[in-house]
């Protein structure tokens, strides 16, 4: 089950398999955070670049879409390397896909862009030349099983030749059934004077589990409210 899908380079794209989760964009260069499908996640540095792959690799499931891969975050080589840290649910097992291409032209050979890829501190990929393994301005997948046993999923990069980078990051849960976390819409504040009829907004929620009772209350609200 997809739960967290994250664009490391672009706008959010909308998921072509509804109701599972959107390709959450990051927009900026260097440190940036946010939440997919309402798990918080973090990379502590990065540049961006256009490519416009076109190719497409087989490992790429059918349901990603193409422009997953027109944009990259690339790591320049100044410290630190390029990490990502996801914070998902302890003490379960996790399918990491992580989504690449080259499309440099400056990289289009075979040697000209290696480098490793380290998933909770264990090397999942030594050398790993794009090129060789999908070919120049074709997308490509490798998914890796992560038992996560520190509530914080960390993917790190490191370079060898040239410049690692990342088009895109999925994590599916393995194993039964998942439940989403429990999000609740804010409430924007309203101001009313005596003797008005008083409408309240009513409490959006979703997530959680569907089998379990919620409840809420309320402080601090005027009296016969």
């Amino acid at each position: 089950v997809p739960i967290v899908r994250i664009r490391a380079n672009g706008a959010t794209i909308t998921a072509s398999d509804a109701p599972n989760p959107d390709w959450v964009g990051v927009t900026a260069t260097g440190a940036q955070s946010g939440t997919s499908n309402g798990f918080p996640w973090a990379v502590n540095t990065g540049n961006h670049s256009t490519h416009n792959i076109s190719g497409r690799d087989a490992s790429v499931p059918a349901y990603v879409p193409q422009a997953l891969f027109a944009n990259e975050r690339w790591d320049p080589g100044a410290a630190p390397e390029m990490q990502w840290d996801i914070d998902l649910p302890n003490n379960e097992t996790y399918l990491v896909r992580l989504y690449m291409g080259n499309g440099f032209s400056g990289t289009s050979a075979v040697g000209q862009r290696v480098f490793d890829i380290s998933i909770e501190g264990n090397l999942v990929q030594n050398d790993l030349d794009l090129v060789q393994t999908f070919g120049h301005q074709v997308g490509g997948m490798l998914e890796y099983q992560v038992d996560l046993t520190d509530g914080t999923l960390n993917i790190l990069f490191e370079h060898v030749v040239e410049n690692p980078l990342i088009n895109g990051i999925e994590i599916l849960s393995l194993g039964g059934s998942f439940t989403p976390p429990l999000s609740v819409d804010p409430i924007a504040d309203q101001s009313n004077f005596e003797g008005d009829l008083v409408n309240l907004d009513i409490i959006n929620a979703s997530g959680g589990d569907s089998n379990e009772n919620f409840g809420y209350a309320q402080t601090g609200l005027p009296p016969g409210l």
